[in-house]
């Protein structure tokens, strides 16, 4: 299975080979499991000292989940956590 990584910091999906950002999901960069956790965790070495939110900045999502939450927006920009924005 395939997983995007999703940026809370950049409301956008992580690009191949972790270079940039994009808002569409078809051109955010697919990676293992093993390698999009590796990422996230190294990405989100400041979570503890993130006092507002309490969230990590970098989530690990599947392709299918990814897809859907693309469709249920709409085509709009999409955050995880806040919705349609």
């Amino acid at each position: 299975m395939n997983y995007l990584i999703w940026s809370n910091e950049h409301n956008s999906w992580w690009m191949p080979n972790s270079f940039g950002y994009t808002q569409r999901s078809q051109y955010a960069g697919r990676y293992t499991l093993e390698d999009a956790i590796k990422i996230c965790n190294g990405a989100n070495y400041t979570w503890d000292a993130d006092t507002v939110r309490k969230i990590p900045m970098e989530l690990p999502v599947s392709e299918e989940a990814a897809i859907l939450l693309e469709y249920k927006a709409g085509g709009e920009r999409y955050s995880l956590f806040k919705g349609k924005e």
